[in-house]
């Protein structure tokens, strides 16, 4: 674990890779354990993955809180605030992470306090408070240039950059390219990033073939959201509306709601310049989706309160150290002088203000006590209530299939499910509605993206038609048969056939209906 603790400062990845074949279990010493829980959870956030479940860094939080280990207990404050965050618990983080802060405070592991500023960067940056975004990235950027780490000193440049043009500061946003350019490069992505923020530099200054040749070598290298909106601007400028709007639409998935909302605008003033009102209307809902995900769940004001409330309670709570610390030098004072005249006078005022301060610090402990176990047990309530409503649903789903599956057990990552593609077949079948070419079209590009070796199969199996490579996508996406039937506009006794004709096309075998479905739902 030490090896890959001492990895994990320029590689997470290699970090992950040594730890992987050990479990927590695998260690029998309770130290040990929370260092692995640690390490993992460390590094697969470094990665950018996020954790579904608080509990085991949240239980290695109380372990290192405990024994006081400042060492590791501002780490483990701080991945579990991340955890919480990515979990929707954002006040709660933020809380944990400004607390994690506090502990960072004379730390020498600059790649904590890299990991720290960076992701209170990110949290601002999301909420539109880009003033104390630049703050905290400067942070991250002083402590990845004192690591000698130039992985994260580029990071941390780029995203000093990405802030700036989001304000549309141009000229500040340049001194940190210009920065960027003095070091070698090793991560793609980060390459990519520099070479876009280039791109749009070039672009404020009117350089749009210099831009554009950026953004092909930065296409090259590594595909980003930021790249192929600002690519797709390009090609609208020269006319070419057909491809801009093919990279646009691929930029309102981008995480950062600057580069989605300006891919949203875009696409819709052309598809209402050009009498395509139902593509424009589609587009206005996700850039709806993108302002609320944005606005209403990261409320600049609500998580700028709660940072500055959290720093006003720390120094408040310095300010009592040090005025206790007033208080008892004054009492040693008056002590020392009553010394001189009556040694019993000065024995029971010492006595009385020890007890007074004790008691005043025991009653606040107390109370302090007795609120977090309120908000615990509130907080434990609720997320029993939701796994619960949770397990009801996958049941009633399952209901709804042959095979009495659980979502659970789709073989299907959530980004299909929740694709909009995938949700307004449902909603058209819901109305009855047959699906359009366009509509097709879409769940082809969604199946390229997420089911290649489907695609590769069905693709190669030259004896199918459309309509059954359509069926084929349906029944692979967990659309019941009713649904199929209105989609494709056709009866449920020909779809029935269809799928026992194809189950010999594609894999050779003879069997029921059933037995296609559970072999295509395989791939």
């Amino acid at each position: 674990m030490k090896r890959a603790e001492e990895a994990s400062r320029f590689s997470p990845y290699n970090a992950v890779n040594m730890l992987k074949h050990y479990t927590a279990d695998s260690f029998r010493v309770e130290r040990d354990r929370n260092l692995y829980t640690l390490l993992i959870s460390e590094n697969i956030h470094r990665m950018g993955i996020t954790e579904a479940d608080d509990s085991a860094i949240a239980e290695c939080r109380l372990y290192y809180g405990k024994h006081h280990d400042k060492r590791y207990y501002g780490r483990a404050l701080l991945h579990n605030g991340i955890t919480l965050y990515s979990n929707g618990m954002r006040y709660r983080a933020i809380e944990m992470i400004k607390q994690a802060e506090h502990e960072a405070s004379g730390s020498d592991n600059h790649n904590f306090v890299y990991d720290l500023n960076d992701i209170l960067g990110m949290i601002n940056n999301q909420s539109g408070n880009n003033k104390l975004a630049m703050t905290y990235y400067r942070k991250a950027l002083a402590a990845a240039k004192s690591a000698s780490n130039p992985t994260l000193t580029v990071k941390a440049l780029n995203r000093l950059a990405d802030t700036f043009d989001a304000a549309g500061m141009p000229d500040s946003m340049y001194k940190y390219i210009e920065e960027c350019r003095k070091i070698h490069i090793e991560d793609n992505e980060q390459y990519a990033a520099m070479l876009t923020n280039d791109a749009a530099y070039r672009l404020y200054i009117r350089d749009t073939v210099r831009a554009e040749k950026l953004l092909r070598k930065a296409q090259s290298v590594f595909t980003l959201y930021k790249t192929q909106k600002l690519t797709g601007d390009i090609y609208a400028g020269q006319g070419h509306m057909e491809q801009a709007c093919s990279l646009w639409y691929e930029a309102i998935f981008s995480p950062q709601p600057d580069i989605g909302i300006a891919a949203c605008h875009n696409l819709t003033d052309h598809f209402n310049k050009t009498g395509q009102y139902k593509r424009a209307a589609y587009i206005s809902q996700k850039l709806n989706t993108i302002y609320e995900n944005t606005y209403l769940s990261n409320n600049t004001l609500e998580i700028a309160y709660v940072q500055t409330r959290y720093d006003n309670m720390a120094a408040e709570r310095q300010a009592r150290r040090i005025q206790t610390v007033n208080l008892s030098a004054m009492a040693l004072l008056a002590i020392l002088i009553l010394t001189f005249i009556v040694y019993h006078h000065r024995r029971i005022k010492s006595i009385n203000n020890r007890y007074s301060s004790e008691l005043l610090l025991y009653n606040m402990t107390c109370a302090e006590l007795e609120k977090l176990q309120h908000q615990k047990e509130k907080d434990n309530v609720l997320i029993a209530d939701k796994m619960k409503e949770i397990d009801r649903l996958q049941q009633r789903l399952a209901e709804y299939h042959d095979d009495r599956c659980r979502p659970d057990n789709w073989n299907m990552k959530e980004q299909i499910l929740q694709a909009p593609e995938v949700m307004r077949l449902h909603s058209m079948a819901a109305r009855n509605k047959k699906a359009s070419d366009e509509d097709w079209a879409g769940l082809y590009r969604l199946a390229t993206t997420w089911l290649p070796e489907l695609m590769s199969r069905l693709n190669n199996t030259d004896s199918l038609n459309i309509k059954e490579t359509n069926v084929c996508l349906l029944i692979r996406l967990r659309f019941i048969p009713s649904e199929i039937a209105i989609l494709t506009d056709m009866s449920p006794q020909l779809i029935t056939n269809m799928r026992v004709r194809m189950l010999f096309k594609i894999f050779g075998e003879r069997g029921g209906a059933r037995d296609f479905d559970s072999r295509i739902r395989n791939i």
